[in-house]
């Protein structure tokens, strides 16, 4: 995934390296805060491909665990590999989070169609939980390569009917309903999480509520 922040008028690109160059599409993705006084940690974005190295069971993997309870992705990215970017604002401290009200924008080259996004809500009133989303690029994709929906991507067959997702709370969490297509790209709304690590129960569970924040993405051709 080539990923590129569009800071100050500036724009950076990130690449997801599961696709090759040539062929992937670029898209201008902006993600917002809408919560009232929480901030986002730094978020990774990667292939749903990759959700077993997130969940395990109805809980997640030590390496997503950290970032749920610590706001630090280097591990979770160590795990997934290049497949995984990061991105972050500029608020905090420490000056990587995004606060209230606030939006990131940046570029993403890939040619995977189902992108996961997950971060940690800051503790600053609630401990362990997070946000996630998983966004379906086809529509997009079928716009910039004339109709190749990835039939022939390794992520293609991919639909983790082998994975220990097969199980879990989150086999509902594909942001089906939740995908907005308009003129300008696609919006889609994050879902909000509990990992009951405070608790002790260890066990995945949603938490009720919207507006937490919206991942907005367009194509970079179509601007």
């Amino acid at each position: 995934m080539k990923k590129t922040l569009l800071t100050a008028g500036a724009i950076s690109a990130f690449t997801l390296l599961s696709a090759s160059a040539s062929l992937a599409a670029s898209y201008k993705i902006t993600i917002t805060n809408h919560m009232d006084s929480e901030l986002i940690a730094p978020i990774v974005i990667v292939a749903t491909a990759h959700d077993r190295d997130i969940f395990r069971g109805h809980y997640v993997t030590r390496e997503a665990e950290e970032q749920i309870l610590t706001g630090d992705p280097a591990k979770l990215v160590a795990r997934i590999g290049t497949d995984a970017s990061v991105v972050h604002g500029e608020d905090g401290p420490p000056g990587v989070l995004l606060a209230p009200g606030k939006s990131v924008t940046f570029q993403l080259d890939t040619k995977v169609q189902m992108l996961r996004f997950l971060a940690m809500v800051a503790p600053t009133e609630v401990p362990d939980n997070y946000l996630t989303a998983v966004v379906d690029l086809s529509g997009l994709m079928g716009d910039s390569m004339g109709g190749d929906t990835m039939k022939d991507d390794s992520m293609g067959s991919d639909t983790m009917k082998d994975d220990s997702m097969g199980n879990d709370t989150m086999k509902d969490d594909n942001m089906g309903n939740d995908t907005m297509m308009g003129d300008h790209g696609i919006k889609a709304e994050f879902s909000r999480y509990d990992i009951g690590h405070d608790e002790g129960t260890k066990t995945i569970t949603s938490v009720d509520g919207m507006g937490w924040g919206t991942i907005k993405i367009e194509l970079m051709d179509n601007m």
